[in-house]
């Protein structure tokens, strides 16, 4: 029988004493929740002995199991007062299994995996989450950002429990939306319920189910005299919520509902939470904010919310899919050069969210993907196919489709109610809720029109809303740099305004890889950078017997990244750039003798420096200047002829070139 070592052992020691229990191991650094190491391939295999002392060199390195079938494992997650409310109710249909309590204060209940697709997802039920398939948790001993450090429950040791195996109700709550106890996806209610609330519920469900409890409560209570029963509640409750909410995303069904209705009444009884009818009296008409946890109140005679500020709560679980980077039915744009990667990269994050695989050591939650590739399906058939190829996913399936013909969202009255017909049926057939829609590219999609017009791009961004609100799905649009790098993707200034996230994809050779940067977020912290390189995969072989390739997205080394050649100052900087600028704006094809490529005065290049460059005197700027160009064209970065001036280009194909 294996023992585990002592909580004060090395975490090496118990990497390899999960080890030996068949899970598939990776190191975690101290504080974090993130893999230390790439581990996608920690999903299909388990390390090896010397992988594991490797890693644990370093002495401060915890250790994470990675969940799912390669460790037999299903982790039911709890967190905070109102997981461990829900840990309690769940108990009778859990059973006793192995226990490992967070150093946050939460609790992982280990239970053995069912040998079926189970995705890893949050807000299951109230405060809890799923760690299965495409997740992993951070395990003893290692130490949390509090300083704690993560334990095994003395009385649900994992020496001491075998893993529980979970009920089928279990499994049907954790892979789809159980409404009623039928299994079935409901439908989008557009009724008004007897709370007078209009239109449906999409986001900040938590919020309206949580208000939704507390007037019911209120409500009884001045009717009875007392606190109302659990069953009084939800029967009075239950049909207001769920007239109001859309149900084909995941969570908050009539289990979650109850789940919420016994907590607020035991905190309730212990007066931790008022129930004043004058304080949660139901309303005419309610808001709810996407992106907060402020509920405002409309008048019957339509005035404008008040928020006052003991009803202001905070908004502590953001509605992000793909942790710290998309959100639910937000927009986002992934921008970049020819060339660069953007179409893979956005490929390998949709083939992600589909399969409910951690990305970039990212949590995600499993959805439905729609991929509309607008410039043909040739090139993204052979991407899909070379990403199963090298997740080893032959005979996998998993909630993805594409869309492979051109759509115009320009008109609202040509592909916009196509395109969310497309979704609905694609949401019943998967029997998931489509969580990311990517039309690739934008200027597809805008079927001709102008992208600098603001009617344009307007009714672009009006189209893709109309899509995110009538499905709940968070649009993403592949689109070209602008002219000027710092204001993000070409076309008008509506896009940019519009878009949650923006994600920026730069290359600076065709040898080097790739980067992309978080350079926008509306809820979540701007943060965000990953560099890769494509891959080949072979595919098989053409009707002439040569091979047929794609690429994979695969990490790469930063050192590769950095740009090569010499090190520029800040003026040189700035006048590269200022050429860039210019050739941009007002560049023109040269003719002659010189090369065929664009053009611009010497002298434009010159006061677009100027005009940026903050040195004085003027005597001095001039000097400055000179050197500068100099430098530049010493370099070989730009030439010049004729008084006119270009910089050196490098082609997809041929290399460098004038």
């Amino acid at each position: 029988m294996m023992t585990a070592p002592s909580l004060s052992a090395p975490a090496k020691e118990w990497a390899l004493y999960y080890l030996r229990r068949g899970w598939s191991v990776v190191p975690v650094r101290r504080g974090e929740k993130i893999p230390a190491v790439p581990w996608h391939q920690f999903q299909n295999r388990r390390a090896t002995p010397a992988e594991i002392d490797d890693w644990f060199v370093d002495p401060t390195m915890g250790v994470g199991i990675v969940t799912g079938p390669i460790s037999n494992l299903t982790v039911l997650d709890f967190d905070g007062e109102i997981g461990a409310a829900t840990e309690q109710s769940l108990l009778p249909r859990i059973g006793a299994g192995p226990v490992s309590l967070t150093g946050g204060g939460g609790a992982h209940r280990l239970m053995a995996h069912p040998g079926r697709r189970v995705p890893s997802r949050k807000g299951i039920l109230p405060g809890m989450d799923i760690r299965a398939d495409g997740g992993f948790i951070v395990a003893p001993p290692s130490v949390h950002a509090s300083g704690r450090q993560y334990s095994w429950d003395v009385d649900a040791h994992v020496d001491d429990l075998g893993l529980p195996s979970l009920t089928e109700s279990m499994i049907d709550l954790i892979c789809q939306d159980v409404i009623h106890g039928t299994g079935s996806v409901s439908a989008v209610t557009h009724a008004a319920g007897p709370l007078g609330l209009q239109g449906s519920i999409t986001d900040g469900r938590e919020q309206y189910m949580r208000n939704t409890v507390l007037a019911v409560v209120a409500d009884l209570k001045a009717k009875l005299g007392r606190l109302p029963t659990e069953e009084e509640v939800v029967a009075e409750g239950w049909p207001q919520y769920a007239a109001k909410v859309d149900f084909r995303r995941p969570g908050r069904g009539e289990a979650e509902f109850r789940m919420k209705v016994r907590y607020t009444l035991e905190r309730a009884a212990r007066g931790l939470v008022k129930v004043d009818r004058a304080v949660t009296k139901p309303v005419t008409h309610q808001q709810e904010s996407v992106t907060g946890g402020v509920t405002g109140n409309v008048t019957p005679d339509g005035g404008l919310p008040l928020v006052y500020f003991n009803n202001i709560h905070p908004n502590l679980d953001a509605a992000d899919f793909i942790e710290r980077v998309l959100i639910d039915g937000g927009m986002s744009v992934t921008y970049g050069e020819t060339n660069c990667g953007k179409t893979f990269f956005m490929t390998d994050l949709a083939l992600h969210v589909a399969a409910g695989m951690a990305w970039n050591g990212r949590a995600v939650e499993e959805g439905g993907v729609i991929y509309c590739a607008l410039e043909g399906s040739h090139g993204i058939s052979n991407r899909v196919t070379a990403w199963r190829k090298h997740h080893q996913m032959e005979g996998v399936i998993i909630p993805f489709a594409i869309i492979p013909i051109s759509i115009n969202l320009l008109d609202p009255a040509a592909d916009t109610e196509r395109l969310i017909e497309a979704i609905t049926k694609a949401q019943i057939e998967m029997r998931v809720p489509v969580r990311l829609v990517v039309l690739d590219t934008l200027s597809r999609a805008l079927a001709g029109g102008n992208e600098n017009a603001p009617d344009d791009m307007g009714a672009l961004v009006s189209n893709i809303d109309r899509v995110r609100q009538a499905t709940g799905a968070h649009v993403n649009g592949v689109h070209h740099s602008g002219k000027d790098a710092a204001k993000g993707a070409r076309g008008h200034s509506l896009l940019r305004a519009a878009t949650d996230t923006e994600i920026e994809i730069t290359r600076a050779s065709k040898d080097s890889p790739s980067i992309a940067t978080v350079k926008k977020q509306r809820d979540l912290e701007i943060e965000g950078e990953w560099i890769f390189k494509l891959t080949i995969i072979e595919l098989g072989l053409n009707r002439r017997s040569k091979p047929v390739t794609s690429c994979i997205i695969t990490p790469a080394d930063p050192e590769e990244a950095k740009p090569k050649g010499p090190k520029l100052n800040m003026w040189e900087n700035m006048a590269l750039q200022a050429l860039k600028d210019a050739i941009g704006e007002r560049g023109e094809m040269g003719f002659g003798d010189l090369p065929r490529v664009k053009i611009v005065p010497v002298e434009t290049w010159k006061a677009k420096w100027m005009a940026r460059a903050s040195i004085e005197p003027d005597n001095k700027k001039r000097a400055t200047w000179a050197r500068t160009k100099n430098r530049i064209l010493l370099l070989k970065m730009a030439y010049h002829k004729d008084d006119k001036v270009w910089l050196i280009q490098e082609d997809s194909d041929d290399g460098p070139q004038a």
